[in-house]
């Protein structure tokens, strides 16, 4: 299944299976490169629980997600 280019891209609080608030916004003007500033609260949150974590990619096509990758 081919995905359209993203538009978007988001790291979320949430499980395997659980749909969960945004907290590491990629930005509206999405790219492959490039750096975000995250509070290193947020940082440590994430390496020491990856696993309720997840990845979503947004597409003009899947204005909800296209694509979702756990950490």
């Amino acid at each position: 299944h081919h995905v359209s280019k993203p538009t978007a891209a988001y790291i979320h609080d949430g499980a395997r299976g659980v749909n969960g608030p945004v907290i590491v916004p990629f930005g509206a003007a999405y790219s492959q490169r490039g750096c975000i500033r995250v509070a290193t609260s947020i940082l440590n949150a994430i390496a020491s629980a990856p696993r309720v974590y997840y990845v979503s990619l947004v597409t003009a096509r899947s204005a909800k997600g296209a694509a979702r990758a756990q950490l």
